[in-house]
């Protein structure tokens, strides 16, 4: 659970033997909602050089403004002033190394951001 302004933090755990992970991070939003339902185009990011390294965790910290609720239409409830209901959403999770290889993908499920 979300609450309203706050921020998630997802630590993903690797594993990679020649340890070039450095490259990167894809992540793909889905809301799950029964109201409109959508999967959004994966989004790149860039993952920091680091030292070589076969075992680590990357953190991901997704603010609420720019990458819990951008883009994603709130449906509306109704009401004056309007209320929206929450968004349950699906996060996924794909590593690109520097050698082109591609992760398993992690799946983070039913997460509800609360909306307004």
């Amino acid at each position: 659970l979300v609450p309203v302004n706050a921020t998630l933090i997802v630590e993903l755990e690797f594993t990679d033997k020649e340890g070039d992970v450095s490259d990167t991070l894809f992540i793909i939003r889905q809301r799950v909602n029964q109201k409109s339902p959508i999967t959004y185009a994966p989004n790149p990011y860039r993952v920091p050089s680091f030292p070589k390294e076969s075992k680590g965790v990357i953190r991901v910290q997704f603010d609420y403004n720019l990458n819990l609720v951008f883009g994603v239409i709130p449906i509306s409830l109704g009401g004056n002033p309007p209320k929206y209901e929450n968004d349950t959403m699906n996060y996924k999770f794909v590593l690109k190394d520097l050698a082109g290889n591609v992760s398993d993908t992690a799946v983070l499920s039913n997460i509800v951001v609360l909306r307004q």
